[in-house]
């Protein structure tokens, strides 16, 4: 593989090298040839213009692009203009092939359409190990989160950026490929495969939660309407004394929210524009996270993930290395420190890329395609197999950062997330005491009602399962409050024993004295069979003094339009039913009851 920067800086220099990469393929015979075309300030006609010279000059060399804030190239951080950089891939069997998706006019969800089309593209290309994927703003709309892109095959290593302009401006953001040319409601993918191509991804961060989680509500897939039922400005200013004027957003870029999704996964989302009712528009799609927390880098944090990825592409030994940087990140920066972001990448080896609106991913394996904010992404890329590592190495070495002095802002920061960290887990404990009962270690009876309704909400099918200790009260008399607590906490046990060991969810409780309640998912002829079991291994039993017990129980299905209070009296007379028929039995409701 070898990487080469042409000169663009005008129409003939452009031509002129052009001529010249066309001498050394035709001198070389490279198995493919891939140009990359980054642009800030590029007019339309300008890109086409770009775009034809490369058709008539090397009409066999594929190649893709978009519009930026700022171009990256080897020692060039700011980069105006057009930067365009040829990929010559040498390897037996390489393969590699543009595709150009159009936004479908009038469809409503157009980018889910295009989604849906990426996906078909590469499963119809089994030899496929990466993906490239460039976006104008449309495709930042999509709610792609493991359902549409994430269907991506796991084999493929899936990078790529959201299109902008020097204005921030994504709307007017342009893409362009040797199939499709330049456009402003498409996207642009290379695809690239073979036995020796690899990849290795290093996404850059940073920044860490700084305050306590809050719950996230949206209006619409990219407005944050509520943070823990307050207007996310409120939060701002009430944690931060972010007032809500000009400058709002220019304070705001140094601590964006940290998102969570239902998984686990996490992506930074920073705010674009503050609505009149404090909400706020943010970057990227937001509707697949459950909570936020605001989250802060500084510069010397930033620094040591940056020098850590910088470290695993190093022993990767890539031939070339593609960034995609958050035009976020080159605003916290500033100009005068943007090197500092990128030139420990350079030394390790030949970068290319772009200052980006948003950065895409989805590692090999990965579950998830994920949308960030604020991120470096670098991507490591080589044919060989680390075949002839030791020659192309650099031989990077991490800068020195002084150690043993923090800064002040790195001390108050430290010491709100860990004062933060102690509240959170104070708070759990207290949750955890609030839902518990106290001598089996099960749900109490307000957890087992907010579970209750959590599986009304759900639906699907579920049983309820009512559950008592026959004669429980002459065992207190006749034994001692000791032995009953014995018995109480044995059955409680045996609940969670049996329920554990099926495959079904659950949630098991103590609704009071010596009855407890158990939720499980399935029907009650499913769920039959395990409370059986926990019957007759409780009737066989011996606790102190030889006292044996039995049990009874009711069985009853959760049916559409229940609430919680009528799903439990199905099953409390399911469970007097079984008390009327002798005990020591587990009977189903039926639906001819009253």
């Amino acid at each position: 593989m070898k990487q080469l920067q042409l000169d663009a800086r005008s129409d003939f220099a452009l031509r002129d090298s052009l001529f010249s990469l066309r001498a050394l393929i035709d001198s070389e015979k490279p198995k493919a040839t891939v140009l990359h075309i980054y642009t800030a300030g590029g007019t339309f006609d300008e890109l086409s213009g770009v775009c034809a010279s490369i058709d008539e000059i090397i009409p066999e060399a594929l190649y893709l692009g978009a519009t930026c804030s700022a171009a990256i190239g080897p020692g060039e951080y700011e980069g105006s203009g057009t930067r365009i950089f040829a990929t010559l891939y040498y390897s037996e069997g390489i393969r590699a092939e543009v595709l150009h998706f159009p936004y479908v006019p009038g469809d409503v969800a157009p980018c889910d359409q295009t989604d849906e089309a990426i996906v078909r593209a590469l499963e119809d290309r089994p030899w496929a190990q990466g993906a490239e994927l460039f976006c104008v703003s449309g495709g930042e709309q999509r709610s792609g989160y493991g359902r549409l892109l994430g269907s991506i095959p796991e084999r493929i290593t899936v990078m790529g950026a959201r299109a902008m302009t020097p204005q921030w401006d994504t709307a007017a953001g342009m893409v362009f490929s040797n199939c499709g040319k330049v456009e402003r409601r498409s996207a642009v993918m290379l695809v690239l495969g073979g036995p020796e191509i690899e990849f290795c991804v290093s996404l850059v961060s940073g920044w860490s939660a700084v305050g306590r989680r809050c719950a996230l509500k949206t209006s619409s897939r990219q407005v944050i309407s509520e943070l823990d039922n307050l207007p996310p400005v409120e939060l701002y200013k009430r944690y931060l004394g972010f007032e809500n004027d000009r400058y709002f957003l220019k304070n705001a870029v140094g601590f964006p929210l940290l998102c969570t999704m239902k998984s686990g996964e996490q992506a930074l989302r920073s705010p674009r524009e503050v609505m009149k009712n404090g909400a706020l528009a943010m970057c990227a799609d937001c509707g697949d996270f459950e909570t936020a927390a605001m989250a802060y880098g500084s510069a010397r944090k930033i620094r040591e993930e940056l020098y850590r990825g910088c470290a695993a592409l190093a022993a990767f030994s890539p031939e070339c290395i593609r960034i995609y940087d958050c035009e976020l990140r080159r605003a916290y920066w500033s100009s005068e420190h943007i090197a500092g972001e990128l030139s420990p990448l350079d030394s390790v080896a030949p970068i290319a890329g772009m200052f980006s609106g948003s950065e895409y991913i989805r590692p090999a394996g990965g579950k998830f395609f994920m949308v960030h904010n604020q991120v470096l992404l670098a991507i490591g890329v080589r044919e060989d197999h680390g075949k002839g590592a030791a020659a192309r190495s650099r031989g990077y070495t991490a800068p020195s950062e002084p150690r043993g002095v923090l800064s002040i802002e790195d001390r108050l920061v430290n010491f709100l997330s860990e004062a933060t960290s102690e509240l959170e887990q104070a708070n759990a404990r207290l949750r955890h005491m609030a839902a518990t009962d106290s001598l089996t270690g099960l749900s109490n009876r307000i957890a087992m009602r907010e579970a209750l309704n959590g599986a009304l909400e759900e639906g699907g099918s579920w049983t309820v399962v009512m559950a008592d200790i026959d004669g429980f009260k002459q065992v207190n008399d006749t034994y001692g409050h000791l032995c009953g607590d014995q018995v109480i906490v044995a059955l409680s046990k045996l609940i969670e024993t049996e329920f554990a060991a099926s495959s079904l969810r659950y949630r098991a409780g103590r609704y009071g004295g010596d009855e407890f309640i158990v939720l499980s998912e399935g029907e009650p002829s499913l769920v039959l069979g395990i409370v059986n079991a926990i019957r007759a291994k409780f009737s066989a039993l011996k606790f102190d003094y030889g006292c044996q017990c039995t049990l009874s129980l009711g069985l009853a299905p959760i049916l559409k339009g229940d609430d919680e209070d009528r799903a439990c009296r199905r099953a409390d007379r399911a469970l007097y039913r079984s008390k009327g028929l002798g005990r020591n039995r587990a009977t189903l409701w039926e639906a001819d009851e009253a």
